[in-house]
């Protein structure tokens, strides 16, 4: 293990900007709009904001705004596997009390099959956002992925001489991978941790400044965990093998004690 490539050096590297910030304790948030079926031609809404709620639901103090991708969407496209994604964040992690996604009042329209185009109203009241309840807790290390599917042929309503927008949303989330993580005695080690799948590398990282260590986003199965030691230092590599992993979950190896070469 000792005369890796570049390349696996690299790769350490990368994970070790990318994926070993535990003090942080952050994951990874995929947000992605969909839609079921309505009797338009097209129902179109003007995304302009997502926010994610840390608090309680009657709590406006925990909300956090995301990095989203805005625009005008016709969400009869988005059926058949179609989809938008609007976020792709690092986020801390934590519980999640609710979504809150954010519309524009004056580019949403309607479009019957006649063709005539029609404005959607968005009613005052809506100025805050859609809440949308989650009450899901994100663990650090794991990539998540949050499906809003907005219900149109529910959410709009034909009102005489006017379409009003009154949105119905309902939010799932899936975990879509693994994490592993644990600590190094003693912390100071000059040990780069790899992530092995039969001969492959899978992934691999260094320990933060307390001694940790930890592989997020890795795909479930079972690994060995080498742990690889500087030619001049005076510890011990060391192997563990057999630690699995499992889609949302957090595998924890406590702390690896490293041996001395005298």
């Amino acid at each position: 293990m000792k005369k890796l490539s570049s390349l696996f050096l690299l790769v350490g590297l990368i994970a070790f900007y990318s994926c070993n910030d535990n003090a942080k304790e952050s994951t990874s948030l995929t947000i992605k709009l969909v839609d079921k079926p309505a009797d338009f031609a097209e129902v179109n809404i003007e995304v302009i904001g997502v926010s994610i709620n840390y608090g309680s639901e009657n709590d406006d103090s925990g909300w956090q705004e995301l990095e989203t991708s805005t625009g005008v969407y016709n969400l009869l496209e988005l059926t058949a596997g179609n989809e938008v994604l609007l976020v792709s964040n690092e986020i801390p992690s934590g519980s999640i009390s609710q979504i809150r996604l954010l519309l524009g009042d004056e580019k949403n329209t309607v479009v019957e099959k006649s063709g005539e185009s029609f404005p959607l109203v968005t009613p005052s009241g809506q100025s805050s956002g859609v809440k949308i309840k989650l009450n899901q807790t994100f663990e650090g290390g794991i990539d998540y992925t949050i499906i809003l599917d907005f219900d149109a042929a529910r959410s709009v309503v034909n009102n005489p001489q006017k379409y009003i927008l009154k949105p119905v949303i309902n939010a799932s989330m899936e975990a879509l991978n693994g994490a592993i993580k644990g600590s190094v005695d003693p912390i100071d080690a000059a040990v780069v941790i790899y992530a092995i799948q039969e001969l492959d590398t899978i992934a691999s990282t260094f320990l933060d400044d307390a001694g940790a260590f930890m592989f997020r986003g890795i795909p479930e199965g079972a690994y060995d965990i080498s742990f690889d030691l500087d030619d001049e230092d005076t510890l011990l590599d060391k192997l563990v093998e057999g630690v699995d992993v499992s889609i949302g979950e957090v595998t924890d190896m406590g702390a690896v004690v490293l041996e001395s070469k005298e």
